[in-house]
């Protein structure tokens, strides 16, 4: 994950400074992606806690607050793309499913 937020954050970068709309999608596109590594990282730590490994014991309130840190460290490098689709029409005006 550590790897990934830092490749996020040299393509936010450049997001920044070149204002590509390519490359704001990509950075989106990564969000998604690091969402699902947060997921699977809890999961994998969920069942090792499971295998009592002392190891995880001791260490899970650490191990689950970095995930959630690089999550949204990269949400934050993310942001940069938002005004760029935005200003392009390529965002949604809501993630929320319509009421019926």
């Amino acid at each position: 994950m550590h790897d990934r937020v830092l490749a996020n954050m040299q393509l936010a970068l450049n997001v920044l400074v070149s204002g590509d709309v390519a490359s704001a999608r990509e950075l989106i596109a990564e969000k998604d992606k690091m969402r699902e590594m947060e997921r699977e990282c809890h999961n994998r730590h969920l069942e090792r806690l499971k295998s009592r490994t002392p190891e995880s014991m001791e260490t899970s309130n650490a191990h689950l607050e970095v995930v959630r840190s690089l999550k949204e460290i990269n949400s934050l490098f993310a942001a940069v793309a938002v005004p760029i689709l935005a200003r392009e029409g390529l965002l949604r005006d809501t993630r929320l499913v319509p009421a019926e």
